[in-house]
């Protein structure tokens, strides 16, 4: 999309004029840069569901007091991380909710305290609005 732009709406009728500033290579990376969110918005829209968790997870969340309420957690738990698109947020939210510390999640997915508790509060702000998450 950005180099159709590009092309046929800035150089053709020659709008780009090097000596504004901007080089070939800045002014088209630019134009990459506005054309990526819409796009990925579109190509995002398509996909499809992804699987909330796997039956291990879920598992491991048992409560024990009886086997009606552990599948109706089970469900809803399944429902609320359907919303949340990465593989990662949906980890991190399930361990949370299983009470490890932040740093031990941090370590198991291999990042830093603070992109996990980032990651954790857009995906609870996502859940919380019923929107899938990117």
């Amino acid at each position: 999309m950005a180099l159709r732009h590009f092309r046929e709406e800035v150089l053709l009728p020659g709008l780009w004029d090097p000596s504004r500033g901007a080089s070939l290579t800045t002014y088209f990376v630019g134009q990459c840069v506005l054309r990526f969110p819409n796009l990925y918005r579109q190509w995002l829209a398509q996909q499809p569901p992804v699987p909330a968790v796997d039956d291990t997870v879920l598992n491991e969340r048992s409560t024990g007091e009886s086997v009606e309420d552990d599948v109706i957690t089970e469900r809803m738990t399944a429902q609320a991380l359907q919303l949340v698109r990465s593989p990662d947020a949906r980890r991190a939210l399930v361990m949370t909710s299983m009470g490890y510390p932040q740093s031990d999640i941090a370590k198991k997915l291999a990042t830093t305290e603070k992109a996990v508790e980032r990651m954790i509060a857009y995906a609870r702000g996502q859940v919380r609005k019923g929107r899938r998450s990117a």
